[in-house]
């Protein structure tokens, strides 16, 4: 069986969606997998890769990761689960 995973962002926008069809013993995209898809397609959906939003966080005077996640969403309209893993990955770093 094949199912339909779509996530969407605030107010349908279209940066924040993420279609998946996956055929795997009946069940969705497990969480590593999601986070790959979201990662793959930062650039197409953000126009941002993944290093450029690290460096682009590193470069504000941002000190929680709370102020991150806003500052993603609000100045750069970045869907939830997008910063979400930008977020984690920049941790990470």
């Amino acid at each position: 069986m094949t199912r339909n995973i779509c996530t969407e962002g605030k107010e349908g926008n279209v940066t924040g969606i993420i279609v998946a069809y996956v055929k795997k013993n009946n069940m969705g995209l497990s969480p590593k997998e999601m986070e790959n898809a979201i990662i793959k397609n930062l650039p197409e959906k953000t126009g941002k890769s993944m290093e450029e939003w690290i460096e682009l966080l590193l470069n504000e005077n941002l000190s929680s990761k709370k102020e991150m996640n806003e500052f993603l969403k609000e100045k750069y309209n970045v869907g939830h689960f997008q910063a979400q893993t930008i977020l984690k990955n920049y941790e990470v770093k």
